[in-house]
């Protein structure tokens, strides 16, 4: 309760237009008292498991924090840079506290999947607020423990199906809708993109649709852009053209200082089973050594079979969720299961690296932005020892 009120009295100076430094002392003010939440929670000894009054408080404290998370995303996109990094900052503090919070009094996966869950079916709000959810989620994933993010994986999964099955459904006057709700509303660009490329892989089969992800694709790179142009530290990045990557996914590379480097194009690497192919099962050993696919040319596991030449195998199949690895191929798969699935070892977590730079030219470089700017930003990008380097030059001023 301290904590939501130290939040709304952020929000309302906010609104106010309150000046920078009374802006930066109350979200001071916000931080300290949700340090002071972890501390309360650090004196529960018991788990919810084994306590109803500690279940009933962790229902209330989910709810609260995806509250505050959508209320702090807001406040970034309206205030001063300056304010703006001081927002940032009690905002991933805030999500470091829900997760140790939350793990500390949960270590069940379902139940912790259960609660987040129900937090954000009671938040409402529009009709694209799983979209919304998705990037909340993504946040949370970020700082929550390794044990305790398959369960925040799931919730993503499940919300991933939910908002792909709805856009299907969707008049073309409500997709339309969506794509001037995405190009309003604030938050992390980036990830939203990521979750729109997720989004995409769901409905990979409709191809009007894929149409209008694109269009929507095409609105938060926009943004992207016009956000890079706000940073005079970064070299600016011509975003894609409208046909670039149309069947894969859009992937944002970002040098050392944090600053977008090129826009990458990942085509999908998993193993796939032809529409035109019904799967049977067909079994080849035991079922734990898998069952052979005549559609395909290795072993794929299916669930719940039924039996030999089973009419309708559910076959056991990846989540879109983008969260890669770099496979012994040197390709990068979308997640670990997308690896398993193409039959491919896992090198290491994370985007496969590239190899770096053989000359200068092969390093993006520094423009000049928009045409009313006089002064072009004093670097330029030098390979060195086969890495992109931002070197500082003298500034050349228009005459």
């Amino acid at each position: 309760k301290y904590a939501n009120e130290k939040l709304v009295e952020l929000k309302k100076l906010v609104e106010k237009n309150a000046d920078s430094g009374t802006i930066e002392k109350a979200t001071e003010n916000y931080k300290n008292a949700t340090e002071k939440v972890k501390e309360k929670a650090d004196k529960i000894e018991e788990k919810a498991e084994g306590n109803k009054g500690v279940d009933k408080f962790l229902d209330k404290f989910v709810k609260q924090q995806v509250l505050q998370e959508k209320i702090l995303q807001k406040l970034e996109d309206q205030v001063p840079q300056e304010v703006f990094e001081k927002i940032q900052e009690a905002r991933e503090q805030h999500l470091e506290k829900f997760g140790e919070v939350m793990t500390k009094l949960e270590d069940r996966n379902e139940k912790i999947q259960e609660k987040v869950e129900n937090a954000l079916k009671t938040e409402g709000g529009s009709q694209f607020n799983d979209f919304k959810n998705l990037e909340i989620l993504k946040n949370i994933e970020e700082k929550i423990s390794e044990k305790a993010k398959e369960a925040i994986q799931q919730v993503q999964e499940n919300s991933l199906k939910k908002l792909g099955n709805d856009l299907e459904k969707m008049s073309a006057e409500n997709q339309e809708k969506f794509k001037e709700y995405i190009k309003g509303i604030s938050g992390d660009k980036e990830k939203q993109l990521e979750i729109l490329e997720s989004i995409k892989t769901e409905v990979q089969e409709k191809p009007k649709l894929e149409e209008k992800l694109n269009e929507v694709r095409e609105k938060i790179l926009e943004k992207v852009e016009n956000k890079l142009l706000l940073r005079e530290v970064c070299p600016v990045i011509d975003k894609p053209l409208p046909d670039f990557c149309e069947k894969g996914r859009i992937v944002i590379e970002k040098d050392k200082n944090e600053c977008i480097s090129a826009f990458r194009c990942v085509m999908p690497t998993e193993t796939e089973i032809s529409s035109e192919c019904e799967p049977i099962c067909k079994g080849i050993g035991t079922k734990s050594e898998g069952w052979y696919n005549p559609c395909t040319s290795g072993l794929i596991k299916y669930a719940n079979c039924g039996g030999e030449n089973s009419d309708n195998p559910n076959p056991e199949i990846c989540t879109t969720l983008w969260d890669p690895v770099c496979g012994e191929d040197n390709k990068t798969y979308s997640n670990k299961c997308s690896a398993k699935l193409a039959g491919v070892g896992i090198v290491y977590a994370g985007e496969c690296k590239k190899a770096g730079c053989d000359n200068d030219s092969d390093c993006p470089q520094v423009k000049c932005g928009a045409t009313n700017v006089v002064k072009c930003p004093g670097a330029i990008m030098k390979c060195i020892n086969g890495t992109c380097t931002r070197i500082s030059t003298p500034v050349k001023t228009a005459e």
